[in-house]
């Protein structure tokens, strides 16, 4: 994984000692520093501002790196050193880990196919000419997981910019979404033709509404429907109206009781056989093959799995206690005859060629499952 600018990792509120042994390679001399503080500070000072807290220790600890290397300290750093001083914790909502996250989408070079008849359409690389900005809005202090951003949130979100096609004209249902980095993340870039996020809590999803409010232009914003789901009540109905073709969830799978939930949530959503479904066109398995074809970039490394349902879910977790990681392998063979499922974790990190995130500790105990109904929907 490539090294992020340092502008990044303050934007994302990374460990400023990430953050200051990136920063301390180089002079921060008045360029730097200007070009910094443009970058990351400046378009963000009144709005989206980070937490008081840890802007207050950033300008503490930027200014003595700077002495240290005895160079100047330009005067924009100097002023909002003196502007948070005089600033009260109990006067913002920093005393309960409330702050703005900043991602800036890191674009790799991807590819479009050329719409033909043919099935093996030309491929033409190309590399998106705008630019996505993602603000969220999460909690740290709150006792609510779904205020929070977690690792395997943020690796899907990696998997969306990287593997747009996957997701494109796609209907896409998002278990968990929490504060939405990963289902805003996929409706900026990918155009599906409708991503559903859903989550159980109040707050949380008033927050999720925040977040897709902010980030999401209106036009796009009528291809997004968020709605309450609970994993241990929902009906046909629920299923119905979502009829999905792709499910995402990140970090659902921290405790034993949410293991069986969400995988036999997951199991019901994808074994769905809508009597009309958009496939049953003329013409429409040869379109889908078609599609598998460009959007996944069949060769010999993408996981079969992916080829074997018209509905597919991509689970990503992170692995914790020993004991429900087992009991979450445990649960996915109990339901081997409604799902099969494949460890597609070394495809994932292989196709993110380019990384849009921080991940505090690395990406090496994230796992990610392909999940598709066992009895899948004919080709």
């Amino acid at each position: 994984m490539d090294k992020m600018e340092s502008t990044s990792l303050f934007l994302q509120r990374a460990p400023l000692n990430a953050l200051f042994t990136q920063l301390a390679e180089t002079p921060f001399d008045i360029p730097a520093q200007e070009a910094f503080y443009n970058a990351a500070i400046a378009p963000y000072k009144e709005k989206h501002a980070p937490p008081l807290r840890y802007l207050k220790a950033f300008l503490k600890r930027v200014m003595k790196m700077i002495e240290e290397q005895n160079l100047e300290v330009i005067d924009e750093f100097t002023e909002l050193a003196v502007e948070t001083s005089i600033k009260d914790y109990s006067s913002t909502n920093d005393t309960e880990g409330e702050g703005y996250f900043i991602f800036q989408m890191n674009y790799p070079d991807i590819y479009d196919a050329i719409s033909d008849n043919t099935r093996n359409s030309s491929i033409v690389h190309h590399r998106w000419e705008d630019t996505h900005t993602v603000v969220i809005k999460r909690n740290t202090g709150h006792n609510q997981v779904g205020l929070k951003l977690w690792k395997a949130g943020l690796l899907l979100g990696d998997f969306c910019i990287n593997m747009p096609h996957l997701f494109k004209n796609r209907r896409v249902l998002e278990l968990g979404s929490g504060t939405g980095v990963t289902g805003i993340t996929l409706a900026a870039v990918c155009q599906p033709s409708k991503i559903f996020m859903t989550d159980f809590h109040d707050e949380v999803l008033q927050n999720l509404e925040f977040n897709t409010a902010i980030n999401i232009d209106k036009e796009s914003l009528s291809n997004v429907d968020i709605s309450f789901l609970d994993w241990e009540v929902y009906s046909e109905k629920n299923i119905i109206a979502v009829d999905s073709d792709i499910i995402i969830a990140a970090d659902c799978t921290y405790s034993m009781d949410l293991c069986v939930l969400v995988l036999q949530t997951i199991s019901a959503f994808l074994r769905y056989k809508n009597p009309n479904p958009w496939f049953s066109a003329p013409d429409a398995s040869a379109r889908y093959t078609k599609w598998q074809d460009t959007a996944l970039n069949r060769d010999s490394t993408t996981p079969t799995i992916l080829f074997q349902s018209k509905k597919i879910c991509l689970l990503c977790f992170t692995i914790r206690a020993p004991e429900t990681l087992e009991f979450f392998y445990q649960t996915l063979h109990n339901l081997s005859s409604e799902i099969m499922f494949e460890d597609v974790t070394e495809w994932v990190l292989g196709s993110c060629a380019t990384s849009s995130f921080y991940y505090e500790g690395g990406r090496e105990d994230l796992r990610v499952m392909c999940i598709v109904p066992s009895s899948s929907l004919p080709l």
